[in-house]
């Protein structure tokens, strides 16, 4: 862990040798599958559907769960890349990678949050009643005031996450953001 700066200004990846198609739009979530409700997939796949250049990055949980998940994304299967677990440092590089972290709802995004940040990607996060439905808005508003990815509805959700995903001149402002620590 010493050998590892964790700020959010880590360095763009080396590669994106997650078998990540080098021209597309990278929306990730490395949530355990666990958490990934159908309400939220179902949103994803949508993103999915209207951004033809972007495809979906998970982390595999392995047999049958990877066979569901693709499955669930049907005929967009092929637009889901599933990342097999890396060690910590590595975890944090290849999370670089990412353009754009979408939180889950039910059991939102808290060590995978924070992970995210710290490799500068953007995380949009929905906050529900739940404790555990506020983890990211809470890392998110450790940056300070100011965060444009915590939304109030699903819509918002959508609009905003997409808007990240098409247009890298406002993700960058955001990556930027980041790089400096919020505030």
């Amino acid at each position: 862990l010493s050998s590892l700066s964790l700020s959010p200004s880590l360095p763009l990846p080396l590669s994106r040798r997650e078998k990540l198609p080098g021209d597309a739009t990278v929306m990730a979530n490395f949530n355990g599958l666990y958490k990934i409700e159908p309400r939220v997939f179902r949103l994803w796949t949508q993103m999915l559907s209207a951004l033809p250049s972007t495809v979906l990055w998970l982390v595999s949980a392995g047999g049958s769960s990877d066979d569901n998940i693709r499955a669930e994304a049907g005929n967009l299967s092929s637009r889901l890349v599933l990342a097999q677990p890396r060690d910590f440092a590595d975890h944090i590089r290849r999370a670089a990678a990412a353009d754009l972290f979408l939180d889950s709802f039910t059991y939102n995004a808290h060590t995978t949050a924070v992970d995210a940040i710290w490799g500068g990607v953007p995380v949009v996060t929905l906050p529900g009643e739940k404790v555990n439905s506020r983890l990211a808005a809470g890392v998110l508003a450790a940056l300070g005031p100011g965060s444009e990815t915590l939304v109030r509805t699903e819509e918002e959700y959508v609009a905003l996450a997409s808007r990240l995903l098409s247009q890298p001149r406002v993700r960058a402002r955001v990556r930027a953001w980041l790089a400096l620590g919020g505030r």
